[in-house]
């Protein structure tokens, strides 16, 4: 992924989901140092899997193990790219994560959620996202999205080989990109 071919500059919300080992915690690292490149917003980045070892961050990071002091941090800071990893267990359906979807803008913050699968989120939060990263998908799970996202391309993510994903964004059409280092 090169920054000048994967225009993502007006992001305010994201999803980036896939199968395992797919690279969507990679592709979090690229965008996040992206944005301390291009406009010097800081990471925080929550791992729920506490693990230290796949969690290496440029500088511009911080890594959370803990939820309260990852959400602290988020709703007391502004203008951070804030990175919510494993949505299966971070996120989860919680009802009362809505407001992380909806307001965190407020605090100028960019709102990067991982995981598996878009049924991790409600479909309040699934709507709030506007750009979506996409390695390869179930047929079903690409359905859901092709849905939210009205775009008929997102179908083609059922197909992508290891570190190939989409970039689909609200009102634009999809892209394929091949993840490199």
């Amino acid at each position: 992924m090169n920054a000048p071919d994967c225009n993502f500059e007006d992001m305010i919300n994201a999803g980036i989901f896939g199968m395992i080992q797919s690279g969507k915690t990679t592709l979090a690292r690229k965008i996040a140092w992206h944005f301390w490149r291009t406009k010097g917003q800081r990471s925080i980045y929550f791992d729920p899997k506490h693990d230290p070892a796949r969690n290496w961050w440029p500088e511009c990071g911080t890594v959370f193990y803990d939820e309260e002091p990852f959400w602290n941090a988020a709703w007391t800071n502004e203008n951070l790219v804030v990175v919510v990893d494993e949505a299966a267990v971070s996120i989860s359906r919680n009802r009362d994560l809505m407001s992380v979807f909806t307001m965190m803008n407020g605090r100028h913050h960019r709102l990067i959620v991982v995981g598996h699968s878009g049924a991790d989120l409600l479909p309040g939060m699934r709507q709030q996202i506007g750009y979506l990263f996409l390695f390869r998908q179930a047929v079903d799970a690409a359905e859901m999205w092709r849905q939210q996202f009205a775009d008929e391309t997102i179908m083609n993510s059922t197909q992508l080989g290891q570190f190939e994903f989409l970039m689909a964004a609200r009102f634009k059409p999809s892209q394929k990109f091949l993840l490199t280092k």
